[in-house]
């Protein structure tokens, strides 16, 4: 593939992720037209920047920590072991991506919402003036996004655990107990796949909006969504993200380190499979704490959201309350990941074809977007859009679209770089002899070779598009809307009955083209002798 594809979807990339931020730090160096720092003095000088500092590290520590908890036994258990129903709790566990993490946070809320009495209880049993049981605190936040971003934390050890050498446990196996085999050898070496997991929790914490939103926590990305909708101020909220742009950049950076050349993803095993634990009288603990996960995380919000909806007469309104943010939700989550995918195959192409500095710095640009709010990037994109010449795009859902891209392709690419690292060279070498036009080639070969980590990729990337709401909050054009924005808008004037069942809507809806794709990609990997 000549080198120029690649460069035109970098450019694209550039255009849509990297100008806009690149706009924002700019932007904040500049007060009434001449270059200052005073919004960074202001920002030091405030009392309250080391309250907010520590509020938002706590609940993205927090997550992290919980979800390693629950993530890396989860992915022990279903990797290693003779667990029964595994194959059908791996798909149930993945389950929890198709709930956005404020639907969950709306599905908490109704549950303790029928638990009033029981808190009036306690408030006059203890003599407390506030709630006892209550979901609008720190806390319930980081068990709320714990129980969303666990999957990550699993699905990074199981990809450790396939591709890890087994021959060193089995040699460690001959002289060594289990449990010593386990800290000596096992852990050591998904370390790495444990702690890059952990630091993309952390950071997807740290930059979740909903859900704090939802909440009323004070953390950075309130705060700064709160600084530029009052004020209109883009330089000001943009210096007050900076602290945390710190901390993210220098975790993806580190992220960056410990991975090196793995894959985030595997799509294939080419390692011999290791012996199965015999989990014995232990069976009934490891399946009791694999479904009290799924049930806490999938079970009980989608339960809550149809309890909390009622009769069939509620969907019938909420469909004609938001049919067309349905409709348009849909669409643009689909474009957006047809687009990611496309643009990640010829970025991944790049990286894993250019061994050198060049394509280390392109690696690393792709990841910076990921380390800045979905806020930040908002404002971003209206700084850069939101201009006469442009007007054709921001006007339109085209910045939704944009902004999605610039959301979601850091992660993509990885998943697609994965697949391609496994992919032999000497197939597209012969093929570049005996057929030297590269569009036949690219179409005839990589592509199809390429499909599993295509297919992941385009399912990742619809189904956090499907639920995105911190950085479309503020670039969606007047008058439009997509369903989160309309869930959001819809829980302050308290329609708590058509919130359940536009929410269940949203899921179902992202659910259906996401069982057909697995569905599709389980049938291609049994067809080519995966599994």
């Amino acid at each position: 593939m000549p080198k120029y594809v690649s460069w035109i979807a970098i450019a694209l990339f550039a255009l849509a992720a990297l100008l806009p931020l690149i706009f924002m730090v700019a932007g904040s160096l500049v007060v009434d037209g001449r270059v200052s720092l005073s919004n960074y003095r202001t920002l030091l000088s405030d009392s309250g920047q080391r309250a907010l500092l520590f509020n938002s590290v706590l609940l993205a520590f927090g997550v992290a920590l919980g979800a390693c908890l629950i993530g890396a036994p989860l992915a022990f258990l279903l990797q290693r072991t003779d667990l029964v129903f595994k194959n059908y709790l791996r798909y149930a566990y993945l389950l929890t991506l198709l709930i956005p993490p404020y639907m969950s946070a709306v599905a908490w809320i109704h549950r303790l919402g029928r638990y009033q009495w029981l808190n009036q209880f306690f408030v006059n049993m203890l003599g407390k003036d506030e709630a006892v049981l209550s979901v609008y605190n720190l806390p319930a936040a980081i068990f709320v996004l714990t129980l969303y971003y666990f999957p990550f934390i699993t699905l990074m050890v199981e990809s450790g655990l396939q591709t890890m050498n087994h021959r060193l446990e089995e040699a460690g196996s001959l002289c060594a107990s289990p449990a010593t085999v386990l800290r000596r050898i096992t852990l050591p070496l998904i370390y790495p796949y444990l702690a890059s997991g952990a630091i993309f929790v952390f950071i997807f914490a740290i930059t979740e909006y909903g859900v704090p939103a939802l909440l009323g926590l004070n953390v950075y990305t309130v705060v700064i969504f709160a600084h530029f909708s009052a004020y209109y101020n883009e330089a000001a909220a943009t210096a007050s993200a900076m602290p945390l742009v710190a901390i993210t950049v220098t975790l993806v950076v580190l992220q960056r380190q410990l991975m090196g050349n793995r894959s985030y993803v595997t799509m294939e095993s080419h390692t011999a499979h290791p012996s199965r634990i015999r989990l014995g009288k232990w069976q009934g603990l490891g399946l009791t704490f694999s479904l009290c996960i799924i049930s806490l995380s999938v079970v009980v919000p989608i339960v809550d959201l149809l309890i909390g909806a009622g009769s069939l007469s509620t969907y019938q309104v909420a469909l004609k309350t938001a049919e067309r943010q349905i409709i348009s939700s849909f669409l643009l989550s689909a474009v957006a990941a047809t687009l990611i995918v496309i643009l990640a195959l010829f970025i991944a192409y790049f990286i894993e074809k250019s061994p050198g500095r060049g394509g280390s710095t392109i690696d690393l640009l792709t990841v910076l977007p990921f380390a800045f709010p979905a806020t930040v990037l908002g404002i971003g994109l209206i700084k850069t859009w939101n201009r006469p010449l442009t007007q054709f795009i921001y006007g339109t859902y085209g910045i939704i679209v944009i902004a999605l891209i610039a959301r979601f392709i850091p992660f993509t690419i990885r998943v697609i770089s994965s697949t391609l690292k496994s992919l032999s060279k000497n197939l597209e070498e012969a093929a570049g002899l005996s057929e030297p036009r590269w569009t036949r080639n690219f179409w005839k070969i990589l592509v199809p070779l390429s499909r599993p980590g295509l297919i992941a990729g385009w399912v990742i990337a619809f189904i956090l598009s499907s639920g995105e709401i911190g950085a479309t909050l503020l670039v969606a054009p007047p008058g439009e809307a997509t369903l989160p924005i309309r869930i959001h808008t819809l829980l302050h004037y308290g329609a708590s009955k058509i919130v359940c069942a536009l929410c269940v809507i949203a899921i179902i809806m992202t659910f259906l083209p996401v069982a057909i794709l697995v569905s599709c990609l389980r049938r291609l990997r049994k067809f080519e002798g995966y599994v």
